[in-house]
């Protein structure tokens, strides 16, 4: 059966907060609007026995167990943070990049309602269409630059932030950062792994 058609069974764990409750809460209703959801907000010590039998966890990374996280993937774990992380400091780096290397993670900050729904849905069901054709039909802004070493990739990324960052309508502006160490990470890997079919020996 289409997994469309069946409702995902999705578990949703987190800490409640005065600051943060209204993003957690329109996070929850987002995924409740084509998941079988259930949400915990006061999980025990040995939470992880809740994993079984979902289709896909969300799990507040004030939960998260870093080092079991690092030294093991948790399949069908996304990671969820309210704000981004502190990237400049090295203590975050050290203690955060070898977990999130292995698993997906999904920021709250700044995500209007809409574009929430709408993320989560192409995340958790994914077109089976490759390349630029999903995004030529919802008339996105497709840019191209061709990649013939990554010498001058921190270069191409900088100008790419730069046009995204004097876009009109752009809402993430303060997410570039972000943005740049993604593509920055998912560049060298294809670039890599291009070359290895392209100069195998």
């Amino acid at each position: 059966m289409d997994q469309e058609k069946q409702k995902l069974k999705i578990l949703l764990l987190y800490l409640p907060n005065s600051e943060d409750g209204q993003r957690w809460e329109r996070l929850a209703k987002a995924l409740q609007t084509f998941a079988d959801l259930e949400v915990v907000t006061d999980p025990s010590p040995d939470f992880a026995t809740l994993f079984q039998n979902r289709d896909h966890i969300f799990l507040d990374c004030a939960l998260a167990d870093w080092a079991k996280l690092t030294a093991e993937k948790v399949p069908n774990l996304t990671l969820v943070k309210v704000e981004g992380f502190a990237w400049n400091e090295l203590e975050t780096r050290t203690s955060y990049l070898p977990a999130l290397l292995q698993h997906s993670c999904f920021l709250l900050e700044n995500i209007s309602a809409t574009d929430l729904v709408r993320c989560l849905h192409l995340y958790l069901f994914p077109k089976r269409l490759m390349g630029a054709t999903p995004l030529f039909e919802k008339g996105s802004v497709i840019m191209g630059e061709k990649i013939q070493s990554l010498e001058n990739l921190g270069t191409t990324l900088d100008k790419l932030c730069v046009y995204v960052d004097q876009m009109d309508g752009f809402t993430l502006k303060n997410r570039l950062l972000d943005l740049r160490q993604m593509l920055s990470a998912v560049l060298s890997e294809s670039f890599s792994q291009v070359q290895k079919v392209v100069h195998p020996y």
